[in-house]
């Protein structure tokens, strides 16, 4: 209790007696009089509280603060309880110095049991989404994405993973996927171009060929992908050539060879709109074609239309990348338990691949969000802004409910607004309640950084010294109440590697939540070199099994052709009518 509440109290028990004294204690007893004791209580009461707001925050010029020790054990506290309670939508990872016991297998079930432990960073509410900032050699893979991932194989959650650089002998594919085959997953792989990939079929996710939706989805998805970093920017015919692809992928549904090579074989025909035209349809599928024979008499935009979209096929023809996207799928298309499915992508045939590898997963996640999930559904994306998923958006904020944990990982916000506009970029910062921001290299993102964790109140105390009249010395105390950016611009473009400002959640003290956390992520040197190199020796090993096992057949000219006459029986052009077309189009 302060020395002013005290007085405060002192000061009401001296009324109180001054009263009995006089005798006007008898009075009080009557209603006027406890109506007046009231009063007096209230506004004793008033001016204790008001005396203790006086004290914290209400007259501050700034309020931000750290987290510190109390807050890092409270995320700890919610986040075991998440870990125990395995609900869909509370999720809780870490980044643990130590490493984790592989989970115990009875009677086929895994038991999972992870005891609370100060030698970790707890990451609780993780299913509002994770966003992780930082320059190359920043540590933002290694320090944050890795480890983080590692704490959702330790709980047996089914993760997709993005791998930019799939190629390389220790990707990130290497150092996770080992891990989490230790630890009894099904890893699968789409990695065009690799002997270990499996098949996968986009038009296998459509439904039927009546299923515009998600034939829309994969439509928009290829050419946005196709379009990344280019300047291509007429919105008519990038409408036009979605619309005309989700089109031709509905015809190519309906057909016996339902792939990317029918596609393609649909639209190098001459005189396509004709054809479509007159051709008995599926009427579902023919008034998706509507907006492209609406301009049909238009021969210079139609052949604009269809040459542009035919080029967006043209440049997937290598036989081997092809291979795995032509036949059946033996991709798993609905993902629970121990499974992991990896994208790989290789930075010399980025270009021509990434449109496909990004359209199959943007569907697979599609599939797997479309209803509440009785598990969590990892979604790791680093190096994000090489990628474009029309729905992630929407997915950090309407589809954690459902399931979702994003990790995203980007080098900074410009890149991100380069591939997703300023606007999708910040839906994607704001939809990601947990942010870590490493050394971002970059004065601009620094700035937005600092600017982003706000200000603090700063005092300084002063103390002056003056001599009297007399010669004595007198000393005077004053303060000067200023404010400063809690963590400057220039603080953020020095941190070294593997420190980070790290914003969660979990990070409460009293009524405020995610307070920011200055941390040093201690991770020992000698366990995760000791993870990294049996995951890579078991991945690789796997490799070989996934290879043996593969059931991808080389694509030839023979293929092609057989699609080219499937093309023409289907979509047959009757000369008498070009004939007359012609005829009208001379006079």
């Amino acid at each position: 209790m302060t020395s002013k509440t005290s007085t405060e109290i002192s000061n009401v028990e001296l009324i109180i007696q001054l009263l009995e004294d006089s005798g006007a204690s008898q009075t009080l007893i009557s209603p006027i009089g406890l109506l007046f004791l009231i009063s007096i209580t209230g506004i004793i009461l008033a001016s204790i509280a008001g005396g203790n707001t006086s004290k914290g925050n209400k007259h501050k010029l700034a309020r931000a603060k750290w987290a510190r020790r109390r807050e890092k054990r409270n995320a700890r506290n919610i986040a075991s309880k998440q870990i125990e309670g395995r609900r869909h939508n509370e999720v809780a990872l870490y980044i643990s110095r130590t490493k984790v016991a592989k989970p115990l297998k009875v009677d086929g079930k895994y038991l999972i049991h992870i005891p609370k432990s100060a030698q970790r960073l707890y990451l609780p509410d993780a299913n509002r989404g994770a966003l992780v900032c930082g320059a190359p050699g920043s540590g933002k893979t290694y320090s944050f994405i890795i480890p983080a991932l590692r704490s959702s194989i330790d709980q047996g959650f089914p993760i997709i993973l993005y791998d930019n650089k799939y190629n390389l002998h220790k990707s990130q594919t290497a150092k996770i996927a080992g891990y989490a085959i230790e630890r009894g997953y099904k890893v699968s792989v789409l990695a065009p171009g690799f002997a270990e990939s499996t098949i996968a079929n986009p038009l296998d996710l459509l439904k039927d060929e009546t299923d515009a939706a998600m034939a829309r989805q994969l439509a928009v998805t290829l050419n946005k992908n196709l379009k990344l970093g280019d300047g291509d920017k007429d919105s008519f015919f990038t409408n036009a050539g979605d619309l005309l692809t989700q089109a031709v992928f509905q015809l190519a549904k309906a057909t016996s060879y339902p792939d990317i090579l029918m596609c393609y074989a649909i639209l190098s025909l001459d005189n396509l709109a004709l054809r479509i035209q007159n051709a008995e349809l599926n009427l579902w599928v023919k008034s998706s074609f509507s907006q492209f024979l609406s301009v049909a008499k238009s021969e210079k935009t139609a052949a604009s239309i269809v040459g542009s979209t035919l080029g967006l096929f043209t440049r997937f023809l290598i036989p081997e990348l092809l291979s795995v996207f032509c036949g059946q799928t033996y991709l798993p298309l609905k993902l629970k338990g121990r499974q992991m499915v990896v994208f790989g992508m290789d930075d010399e045939k980025r270009d021509v691949i990434s449109p496909l590898v990004a359209s199959v997963l943007h569907l697979l996640a599609t599939l797997n969000l479309a209803r509440q999930r009785t598990s969590p559904l990892i979604l790791s994306l680093d190096e994000l802004p090489t990628i474009y998923l029309p729905s992630l958006e929407d997915w950090l904020n309407q589809k954690r409910e459902n399931g979702l944990v994003g990790i995203l990982g980007v080098q900074n916000l410009s890149q991100l607004e380069k591939s997703y506009g300023d606007k999708g970029a910040e839906t994607i910062f704001t939809g990601c309640m947990t942010k870590a921001f490493f050394n971002p290299g970059s004065s601009r993102a620094a700035e937005n950084y600092s600017k982003y964790l706000g200000r603090e109140e700063v005092v300084n105390k002063r103390q002056n010294r003056n001599r009297n009249a007399k010669g004595a010395i007198n000393t005077d105390a004053s303060k000067d109440i200023g404010q400063r950016n809690l963590f400057e611009a220039s603080q953020f473009n020095t941190l070294k590697k593997g420190r980070a400002v790290i914003i969660n959640p979990g990070f409460q003290s009293g009524n405020l939540a995610a307070l920011p956390l200055l941390e040093s992520i201690k991770l020992s040197h000698t366990t995760e070199k000791h993870l990294e190199k049996i995951s890579v020796s078991k991945w690789h090993d796997y490799k070989e099994q996934l290879t043996q096992a593969s059931n991808v057949q080389q694509i030839t000219e023979k293929d092609l052709q057989v699609r080219l006459e499937e093309a023409n029986n289907l979509l047959p052009l009757n000369k008498r009518i070009v004939e007359v077309q012609e005829t009208l189009m001379d006079n």
